[in-house]
């Protein structure tokens, strides 16, 4: 992928996020719904868990979003799954001090484990993002254990993460950041659907202007 389709790449998620229904039009009702159906959906996740971890997502809960708890569930879901499957434990009845049982060379297997498993009947591969997240979940979980003095070490600290590539960073030229401030001002190219938000959400272009201008992120978008 050229730079040139890159920076239209870009372009087109700013324009969309600024005119997306879902971003600046979420209703009261949908945002209740949505927390509704992610309570709902982790309430689900917690019953295939062993009973004790439901300590550790409610200590979580007020400094994660519902949907990052979900991941942690499925991370840890994962994690169970494979000391039942792999290492032959019954994980029904385990409680914090079991996990200061497995061993730096299980959890060796484990991230072996995870570049390639099977689930729900497919083929399931982790990138280096993915090992990296699961890892991350695991610290967070044995983490919240350790300071609570239920497990005497934490051998997750130990754990060495897989390097990630930085991704690169997108830049717009001056002329495509004067085009897309100019789509927001104006409502020139967008579709009648799209135009029936514009005027709607007129107010909030401010943000935007203050995005190309202000701070950190001024820097990072580097207009020539």
């Amino acid at each position: 992928m050229n730079n040139t389709t890159m920076r239209k790449m870009q372009v087109l998620r700013i324009v969309c996020l600024c005119f997306s229904l879902e971003g600046y039009n979420m209703s009261k009702s949908s945002k209740t719904e949505r927390n509704i159906h992610n309570t709902q959906k982790l309430q689900r996740l917690l019953k295939t868990l062993p009973r004790f971890c439901v300590t550790y997502f409610r200590a979580i809960e007020p400094r994660t979003s519902p949907l990052t708890r979900i991941n942690y569930a499925y991370d840890l879901r994962l994690f169970f799954k494979f000391i039942e499957d792999e290492l032959g434990r019954n994980t029904n009845n385990m409680s914090p001090g079991d996990l200061q049982t497995l061993t730096m060379n299980d959890f060796e297997r484990y991230i072996e484990y995870l570049r390639l498993y099977y689930n729900d009947e497919s083929v399931r591969e982790n990138g280096k993002k993915g090992l990296a997240r699961k890892i991350a979940s695991l610290r967070s979980f044995y983490k919240y254990y350790y300071n609570k003095e239920e497990i005497s070490d934490n051998i997750t600290t130990r754990l060495a993460t897989p390097k990630t590539a930085d991704k690169p960073i997108l830049r717009l030229t001056r002329n495509e950041a004067l085009k897309l401030l100019h789509v927001v001002g104006s409502g020139d190219g967008l579709s009648n659907k799209q135009l029936s938000y514009h005027g709607v959400n007129r107010p909030r272009y401010r943000y935007i202007y203050s995005f190309f201008n202000y701070g950190h992120t001024y820097k990072r978008i580097m207009l020539a």
